[in-house]
Parts: structure tokens; C-alpha cells; sequence
């Protein structure tokens, strides 16, 4: 029986975030690469996002079964972990609108709309 390899999952944050999700890889091959203290995270003003607002994807990320592409404008539905993470709602996915939790750095305020 073949084996179809299947796109790995990167997962960025502090130790103590990716323990968080230890139950998600249990039993799978995992890589870990520590990062230097003096790295600048993206989007650093991402705390400042709330609820109902407009955000859009900062860079392609495939995220619960969906391939996000940067650009994608959605709304923020739920803020978690004092702005660690948000749900996001995104009307123009492939298959319909979906609910999707993205961190800070993946998303950034929209600005207007017009």
C-alpha cells in the first residue's frame, strides 16, 4: 500500500503555547527549532485587535483543512489568550465560509474597506 505524504504543520510560538497542544502531535514525528531571544515577531500590534473587527491574512498558512492565502480578509469572532489568537471568520474560502483560530502574526487589522 502506497503512502501518501502529507504537508507538515508549523507551528511558531513559546514553549509553553506548543505544550499546550501536546495532545494534537502525540505520536508524531516532531521538529523543534528554538529561535534567538532577539527575534522581532510580526505583527507585534496584533494584541490590539478585538472582537468584530476587520482583519487580513498576512501570509499564506494552511490552518484546520484550509490553505489561507495572504490577503484574505475575514472578521474576528473571538479573542483568546489575551490576543495570542483569534477565530476568524472567512467568507471566501473554496468551501463556503469557515471559522478558523489564527495567531497574532498571521493576521493584521484591515483598515477601511472600500
Amino acid at each position: 500500500m502506497a503512502t501518501v505524504a502529507s504537508k507538515p504543520i508549523q507551528v511558531e510560538g513559546t514553549w509553553e503555547e506548543i505544550v499546550g497542544r501536546a495532545e494534537q502531535f502525540a505520536g508524531k514525528r516532531v521538529r523543534i527549532t528554538v529561535l534567538p531571544e532577539n527575534v522581532q515577531e510580526p505583527a507585534r500590534a496584533a494584541h490590539e485587535i478585538h472582537e468584530h473587527e476587520v482583519v487580513r491574512v498576512c501570509r499564506d498558512v494552511d490552518v484546520e483543512g484550509y490553505s489561507l492565502r495572504a490577503g484574505m480578509i475575514g472578521a474576528v469572532v473571538s479573542v483568546y489568550g489575551n490576543g495570542e489568537a483569534f477565530a476568524v471568520e472567512l467568507p471566501e474560502l473554496d468551501k463556503g465560509s469557515a471559522v478558523v483560530t489564527l495567531r497574532r502574526g498571521q493576521i493584521q487589522k484591515a483598515g477601511p474597506i472600500t
